[in-house]
């Protein structure tokens, strides 16, 4: 019943059509409006993507205009299984009007074969993704999901998947790309067409000046646009490819392995706001340097992100360092211009480990050593909901404890701050 007692009814007779016994369809009960924030409000609301789906395909049967509505946004972002018959139906959904919908794409590469009912057994089931057809794509990332390293198979496959975006991909549609696994000499090809490329996600730099992935890095006209970093491995060998960076407007870094310190640090970091080591680990014999590199090199840094398990190691002193937590506080201290700390603890193991100190005492010395310093936020960040994260937070002269806390947000929040503090 609308608003105005008129009675509306929708026969669900078919999922395409709507039949309604005063003449009046759903527009003229809601504004466009409305109705994009039904289907919008549903798809946030699903605790997970196979719930997402199985709620807006739900929603699409209810009347012509929520099919369509519900099928655009149940195609804004979506994960191709690579291998599997569900995703062979998938590209024929692409290839029948579907395409201009995805916005997001994930494509994951199983390395197995499927047997289709049409065209048998393929082990190349993402040449059928009409990639020529995605013109509204801005992401889009490739996992491996092996469950059996093949590292042969796999690498051959990928790289076959690179030549497919090179010849199809249409031109600088992307605004980030994500691939955290090794890649061949040929395999960066393709993002020299993507001139308007904002996030980059890398397995590692470049290192090998033969490779035209390297010389395509080091290039000032490629990837002009490039703000965020994202790689799974930091070598000490790729420093000179960091510092061939250095012309691009980079604001956030995030490593997920650091190996060393690379010496050409500073001719990239003036401009970053944010460094991201909440995945990190290091040996502890580099950890003194890496503070101290991180301390000269990144002189504008706003949001530093840590793991509990990075911190333990740079709290440990041993007979080779004696002073090496001396040298993370001092290093610490020195970052004059840091705003937000965000430390990253895995449950149970930050409540079981208690060496060097346990890990509720390091907190409560992170907030004495911190007190009237620059920093004024600083996200205590669980993974797992029997620890719910939380936020101190500076507020007149006293540290404020903040609960719940979601973590993304904080994230996305004090990123904003910093970008904009840089301006």
């Amino acid at each position: 019943m609308a608003s105005d007692g008129t009675m509306i009814e929708v026969h669900r007779q078919s999922p395409h059509t709507a039949t309604q016994t005063s003449g009046r369809n759903l527009v003229d009960v809601f504004p466009l409006e409305v109705i994009d924030l039904i289907v919008e409000n549903l798809d946030l609301s699903s605790v997970d993507k196979l719930s997402r789906d199985r709620d807006l395909y739900s929603l699409s049967q209810t009347c012509h205009l929520l099919h369509a509505e519900a099928g655009r946004q149940r195609f804004r972002a979506i994960v191709f299984h690579n291998g599997t018959y569900r995703s062979w139906k998938l590209a024929q959904r692409l290839q029948s009007g579907a395409a201009g919908f995805v916005r997001d794409l994930t494509i994951h590469c199983h390395g197995v074969a499927v047997e289709s009912p049409t065209e048998g057994t393929s082990n190349e089931l993402y040449t059928a993704i009409p990639f020529n057809l995605l013109t509204k794509l801005r992401s889009l990332s490739i996992e491996n999901v092996l469950r059996v390293a093949r590292p042969p198979q796999s690498s051959l496959y990928h790289s076959e998947l690179f030549k497919v975006l090179d010849t199809s991909l249409p031109e600088n549609i992307l605004h980030a790309f994500s691939a955290l696994l090794p890649y061949h000499n040929q395999d960066l090809v393709f993002l020299q067409r993507q001139s308007k490329l904002r996030r980059l996600a890398l397995h590692s730099l470049p290192r090998d000046p033969q490779f035209e992935s390297y010389n395509l890095m080091i290039a000032p006209s490629f990837l002009p646009d490039l703000e965020y970093v994202d790689l799974a491995i930091l070598f000490p060998t790729q420093g000179p490819t960091l510092q061939a960076l250095q012309g691009r407007p980079i604001v956030s870094l995030k490593v997920r392995s650091v190996e060393a310190v690379p010496k050409h640090w500073s001719s990239v970091t003036q401009n970053i706001v944010v460094l991201e080591l909440s995945d990190s680990e290091i040996s502890p014999s580099g950890t003194a340097d890496f503070f101290v590199g991180v301390a000269n090199a990144f002189v504008n840094l706003r949001l530093l992100c840590l793991s509990w398990d990075f911190l333990r190691v740079a709290l440990t002193n041993d007979e080779e360092d004696p002073q090496r937590s001396v040298t993370f506080w001092a290093s610490l201290t020195q970052l004059s211009h840091l705003q937000a700390l965000e430390i990253q603890a895995r449950y149970p193991a930050c409540v079981k480990f208690n060496r060097p100190i346990p890990f509720r005492e390091f907190i409560r010395s992170l907030l004495e050593k911190c007190a009237g310093s620059s920093i004024v936020s600083i996200l205590i960040h669980f993974d797992h909901p029997r620890e719910p994260s939380y936020e101190m937070a500076w507020v007149a002269g006293t540290w404020d404890k903040r609960l719940p806390s979601n973590a993304q947000i904080w994230l996305a929040d004090q990123t904003r701050k910093a970008r904009a503090l840089l301006k």
